[in-house]
């Protein structure tokens, strides 16, 4: 084992206990690292090209579908997430960018103007001016492939994509060489989103000397790009061979870097926070897509952590100090081409497995859950009570993560959620605008808040609420639905079937009959269809009104009396009993007139 490997050795957490190991399947990667960093952790590597692995770990370069995160147990992770190609290629980015632009033209400023080829050639002739150049990359290329200078906007190769963006002339120097910054992000879940930012990265230089372009140098790739891939090739590449001297060289670490620039009287912490700010809102522009594939795959992950991935921000200064945006990438290399190479690119990824708390026992877990939650549906067969469950299950996870990840940060600082509020507005006006693109809707919102201050505020109220609500009595639900009212009539009480709404106490019957406490009241106009599609509306206003004189007509009032006269008189009667006597033959000489009235009553009563 080389000094590196035995310095990071000492440094690894402790060990798990023998026979529970988390397992990694490595068989779709080609970094080398990804194995040193697993057996440092004591995890059970694997190399299996099977659809069925359980691994709890998947390694991949390539980027993950749908229909592979589908297949995925609660318990697993992968490191990438669906839909991440919407900020990693170059033409997407642009257009996302774009939008959120024309709504806060001054909040996204933080990229150079960029246009796509040839979608949007004629507005960028109109922008185009004699004194701008361009730089030229193809629509999904890497590691600098394909990429020029340009000052013309013509003889461009036909049926090519092209993302053509302002070249920034006037970039910050150190040591007369152009430099960009390679910095590494953990998006360590979608719903609710969330963020850190590895305090090291690199820093990239040209290996000329930079001077402005013109019509001799802006073919010189080796002086006007940065990236890494194509200065090595140069002669005056110098490795760094000492990764404790990580100030020299034409790649350092980041920390080296920011060294040198605030040697150059720069504020830091301003340009920090800068970068933090462009991180977030270039990510903001793509959660709901994240967000909405994440959970049509796994809609039961309390833990919003089965996905995560490290992508490679690429950030330029210019010459007044400010950040600017080149691109992003969703697979950065992870090759080992120096010891400065290894010693960074070690301590990001291992902090970042060891922040995902990978844990044997999420497996046993998943399965109680899954148990728990069958058995409740076979007893229970209340749907109010599992969504309250699911909650709970939600704000038990998020409490359990927050708590790991307050105490296993390492050298990442969460940049998301944030104390800035603005970010809300960039979060809703990206959902805004991918809902009216798509057609789709949000179905699931955030439970937590997206302010960090009001994150800790809700972690510690979930400790007090954690309880599953009471399931509500059947008799107060029965009355709630069916707004039954007892009505105390004297004398004797009130039998069931004429607890009567208040509504029902009879002006019509004002002698002393059985009947004089009900009350039928028949509005004259009816604006509601009837049920029966033969009643036009006249006929049933003339239906209320033929039932309303009837009602006053002394037949009617005889029969009532009739009914409840002589010794055996019953002084409460049924509603059944005043339906017949409304709905008698006599009474009404069309039977479908009397059946009206009989629905209409019955309607009334309950």
């Amino acid at each position: 084992m080389s000094n590196i490997d035995k310095e990071h050795e000492i440094q690894t957490p402790s060990r798990r206990k023998a026979g529970k190991k988390i397992t990694i399947n490595i068989a779709f990667t080609q970094y080398e690292i990804i194995q040193k960093i697993s057996q440092s952790l004591g995890w059970r590597v694997k190399s299996i090209d099977d659809d069925e692995d359980d691994s709890d770990l998947i390694w991949t370069d390539c980027s993950v579908q749908p229909e592979k995160l589908c297949k995925m147990k609660p318990y697993q992770k992968i490191n990438h997430f669906p839909n991440m190609h919407e900020i990693a290629r170059k033409n997407f980015l642009a257009k996302n960018l774009n939008k959120l632009r024309k709504l806060f033209p001054d909040d996204f400023s933080f990229y150079p103007k960029t246009f796509l080829y040839p979608s949007e050639l004629s507005s960028l002739k109109l922008y185009n001016t004699s004194k701008k150049f361009y730089i030229v990359k193809p629509e999904a290329s890497c590691q600098g492939k394909g990429i020029f200078l340009t000052k013309s906007l013509e003889g461009f190769v036909e049926n090519e994509r092209y993302v053509i963006q302002e070249y920034i002339t006037n970039p910050l120097l150190i040591d007369k060489l152009k430099f960009d910054m390679r910095i590494y992000v953990l998006i360590a879940g979608c719903d609710p989103l969330k963020v850190f930012l590895h305090k090291e990265g690199l820093g990239r230089f040209a290996t000329e000397p930079y001077s402005p372009p013109n019509s001799k140098n802006f073919h010189n790739t080796c002086m006007h790009l940065t990236n890494y891939a194509i200065n090595k090739n140069s002669e005056n590449f110098i490795f760094n061979s000492d990764p404790k001297n990580d100030n020299v060289g034409h790649k350092r670490s980041l920390t080296a870097t920011m060294s040198k620039i605030q040697e150059l009287g720069f504020d830091i912490e301003k340009i920090w926070k800068d970068i933090s700010a462009i991180i977030v809102k270039t990510l903001c522009t793509i959660q709901p897509s994240l967000a909405h594939v994440y959970k049509a795959c796994q809609p039961d992950d309390p833990y919003n952590g089965m996905c995560f991935e490290v992508l490679g921000f690429d950030i330029i200064l210019d010459e007044t100090g400010k950040p600017w945006l080149l691109e992003v990438n969703h697979s950065p290399s992870f090759n080992i081409d120096s010891p400065l190479d290894y010693k960074i690119k070690f301590q990001v990824l291992q902090q970042a497995l060891v922040l995902l708390n990978l844990n044997p026992d999420n497996k046993r877990e998943y399965d109680d859950r899954k148990k728990k939650q069958i058995l409740f549906r076979t007893l229970s067969h209340n749907k109010q009570q599992e969504k309250d469950n699911k909650i709970s299950d939600f704000k038990n996870a998020q409490l359990k993560r927050a708590t790991w990840e307050n105490s296993h940060i390492g050298d990442f600082t969460m940049i998301f959620p944030s104390s800035n509020p603005i970010f809300d507005n960039y979060l809703r006006a990206s959902q805004q605008i991918w809902v009216e693109s798509t057609g789709g809707r949000i179905l699931n919102k955030d439970q937590r808040p997206v302010s960090q201050e009001g994150t800790s505020k809700a972690l510690s109220s979930m400790k007090k609420n954690l309880q599953y609500s009471t399931k509500k009595n059947d008799l107060t639900v029965f009355q709630r639905l069916y707004k039954i009212k007892k009505v105390k009539i004297e004398p004797g009480p009130v039998p069931p079937c004429v607890q009567l709404d208040e509504a029902f106490k009879t002006q019509y019957f004002k002698s002393q009959t059985p009947y004089s406490f009900i009350e039928l009241v028949i509005p004259k106009k009816i604006e509601e269809r009837s049920r029966y599609r033969s009643f036009p509306k006249k006929r049933i206003s003339n239906n209320h009104q033929h039932f309303e004189e009837m009602l006053k007509e002394k037949k009617f009032g005889e029969r009532l009396a009739m009914l409840g006269g002589g010794k055996n008189t019953q002084p409460y009667e049924t509603p059944l009993q005043i339906c017949s006597v409304i709905t008698d033959e006599g009474l009404f000489s069309d039977p479908q007139r009397a059946k009206f009235f009989k629905q209409l009553l019955f309607k009334k009563l309950f």
